[in-house]
């Protein structure tokens, strides 16, 4: 999936200008990089487009533990929605990375969070 692809199919899903959709899915990248492993940070980055891939660089090799709510709240704070960000915008980014990766990276990244985050995969 292309760059201009991934954000198209997140802005008609959250119903956000193509700028906010960039600066959202941005945001849940950079959340999710931190919620997942160093490594495998770098191996869902080289499944998307050039333009997403930095945004998953990991700063760190351990996976930080935080809940589902956590990982919506600080979307919000990185993408400068704040309260006007709701699970469900962060759910369409994660269901058009999904849309974007093979099945098996996808089930990757799920088996690194906990149960409360496999409503991500469902949508």
């Amino acid at each position: 999936m292309q760059y201009e692809e991934f954000i198209a199919l997140v802005s008609e899903r959250t119903g956000m200008f193509e700028g906010e959709a960039a600066a959202l899915t941005r945001a849940t990248l950079a959340t999710l990089a931190e919620r997942i492993s160093g490594g495998e940070a770098r191996d869902l980055a080289a499944h998307l487009p050039g333009p997403l891939q930095d945004t998953l660089l990991p700063t760190k090799e351990e996976a930080e533990a935080f809940s589902f709510d956590e990982f919506v709240r600080r979307v919000a704070e990185r993408s400068r929605h704040g309260s006007n960000l709701s699970e469900r915008d962060v759910i369409a980014v994660i269901a058009t990375l999904r849309d974007a990766v093979t099945p098996g990276e996808f089930d990757d990244v799920l088996s690194q969070l906990p149960n409360e985050f496999r409503r991500i995969g469902t949508h």
